[in-house]
């Protein structure tokens, strides 16, 4: 189930926000690059204060030793 949570966090929550289409549509709207900036890296870092939070009782993102999502 964790395993799963990180996933979607990444694939859901966090990953998106940093999409060229993304971008585009809050430079549409009028944006300059610090404000998209300071609001992809605020949202970003609330998705992996989460996924922090997921991974912290074992230190390793899928279980008690490293794996290729720790890298």
């Amino acid at each position: 189930a964790r395993q799963r949570a990180v996933a979607a966090l990444i694939g859901c929550d966090i990953h998106p926000l940093h999409n060229v289409s993304v971008l585009d549509r809050l430079r549409g709207l009028g944006h300059d690059e610090p404000v998209i900036l300071a609001w992809i890296g605020h949202w970003i870092g609330e998705g992996l204060q989460a996924v922090e939070q997921l991974i912290a009782e074992d230190g390793f993102c899928l279980g008690a030793s490293p794996g290729l999502a720790d890298i």
